[in-house]
């Protein structure tokens, strides 16, 4: 496949002998240039595709939508690399290796040897950089070489995992390699493992798994998180092109996340009606976190008012996360006008960790005595988080179509336990009634729920507990 490519490198090579320049940036005919003012404001995935003498590098949000692109004549990039924030892509018309501006496109060339032919891939240790041309080739962080080391490999793709380094080839085969003892680069067969399908070309690793996208002919194919079996965790359709890698760039998450997703947005309610939403709580780190929540509003010629809502020491356990529908009421005394609704999470009331926001707007006065500012469905009871009390057992998490939740009763007790999809809906209730003392088991069939992330929430009279779940297909 290399020495086939190589004909078609040499005679780009004539064509593309020139300094680069800076890449045209084209938003799509949807979008507005003020869709995309800065990258690190929120979870972006960097995609590259080429199509023809033409490569694209995409900025998608978290959802797969196209916030922006940036397209260059005569390039080829193919693998990407994300270090301290900076995207770098190799080229594979030029033996190349460039650092991409995602804000304007521009291009600053990292590595140029022309002591060899192209690059597929690249990839970085934390010192060193890696590259294959026939040899796996290392450069330090100036870009300078140190080294070739011998290397009998198609590398389409190469990724650091903290511990070894991992090429993928063009069926999607992905291989394992120890290269602790440079400049021996020695193969580990027990490692290795198939990409999600054998299109996948790229590959990049996030900190706990493994990314690629699909290169296909006259369609499009899938951008893929996966772990070091090839099972999927997250998958995105390719917005156009035909792609060959994709990372993320986290935007720079505090410790505790706190989201609130408005339903039917603009919201428009009388004094005396209701608004719901979606309320998530995220801890971001591996170590258990205790915070308090509260909400707050402000008031049209008023100000802040609240807490409508507050709960004391509410405890997360490592990467817990709830999601939950949120009801709140708007009370006939509400005046009309635009209102900020805004969730902290922090230590109550000074120290803020993360907070989110939405606006509502009351349209006319109350007619009838509804609630205060009461707000429903964040917890069971404004009390603390009892996981300490609740002992829910799971397995397997990870799983593929069915998972087994056990737990062990003192006393007859109202049990529920609901499922609930990453946008907060519920989605299923395995238990919801009276239980005898005792040890107890019940089965979730998820078999026509997609891959993804799911929350449960598990709940005995008035403690709760909730968690996350992977499915895997």
């Amino acid at each position: 496949m290399k020495r086939a490519s190589m004909l078609l490198i040499v005679i780009c090579l004539i064509v593309i002998m020139y300094t680069p320049t800076a890449a045209d940036s084209h938003i799509a005919a949807s979008e507005t240039a003020s869709s995309f003012d800065n990258p690190y404001q929120q979870d972006i995935i960097v995609y590259a595709a080429h199509q023809d003498w033409l490569s694209r590098i995409y900025i998608l949000d978290i959802n797969g939508n196209v916030l922006n692109y940036f397209e260059y004549d005569f390039y080829y990039f193919c693998d990407l690399e994300l270090v301290d924030g900076e995207i770098y892509a190799a080229e594979a018309f030029a033996p190349r290796v460039y650092k991409i501006d995602i804000e304007t496109g521009e291009l600053d060339v990292f590595i140029d040897d022309w002591s060899l032919f192209y690059f597929y891939d690249v990839a970085f240790d934390g010192e060193y950089f890696y590259v294959t041309e026939w040899d796996l080739n290392r450069y330090d962080i100036n870009g300078d070489k140190d080294g070739t080391a011998s290397f009998d490999a198609d590398a389409m793709g190469g990724a650091w995992d903290g511990e070894y380094y991992w090429t993928t080839d063009d069926a999607g085969q992905i291989t394992c390699w120890d290269i602790s003892n440079w400049q021996s680069v020695t193969e580990v067969p027990a490692n290795n493992f198939a990409a999600p399908t054998s299109s996948c070309r790229g590959l990049w690793y996030d900190g706990r798994y493994f990314w690629s996208a699909e290169s296909k002919d006259q369609i499009l194919g899938k951008i893929y998180q996966f772990d070091h079996s090839g099972n999927i965790i997250q998958e995105w359709n390719e917005p156009a092109y035909r792609g060959w890698s994709a990372c993320i760039m986290y935007y720079d998450q505090p410790s505790i996340f706190v989201d609130m997703i408005p339903h039917d947005p603009p919201i428009e309610v009388p004094a005396g009606g209701s608004f719901t939403y979606t309320g998530i709580l995220q801890n971001n780190t591996d170590s258990s976190q205790t915070v308090d929540l509260w909400v707050m509003l402000d008031v049209p010629d008023y100000g802040m008012y609240g807490p409508v809502l507050r709960y004391n020491n509410l405890t997360l356990t490592a990467n817990d996360s709830i999601s939950r529908n949120i009801n709140q009421s708007v009370p006939n005394f509400a005046p009309v006008g635009l209102y900020d609704y805004i969730a902290y999470a922090g230590n109550y009331p000074d120290e803020v960790i993360d907070s989110s926001s939405f606006e509502f707007t009351v349209i006319n006065p109350g007619m009838d005595n509804a609630d205060d500012w009461k707000c429903t469905g964040w917890l069971d009871s404004e009390t603390n988080k009892a996981q300490t009390e609740i002992r829910l057992s799971r397995y397997p998490n990870p799983f593929n179509d069915r998972t087994n939740f056990s737990f062990n009763l003192n006393k007859e007790s109202m049990v529920r336990l609901d499922i609930y999809n990453i946008m907060g809906q519920r989605i299923a209730t395995l238990m919801d009634g009276r239980y005898n003392r005792g040890s107890h088991n019940i089965s979730w069939n998820a078999e026509g729920f997609p891959s993804g992330v799911y929350f449960y929430h598990f709940s005995i009279e008035d403690q709760s507990v909730s968690g996350r779940v992977i499915l895997l297909k």
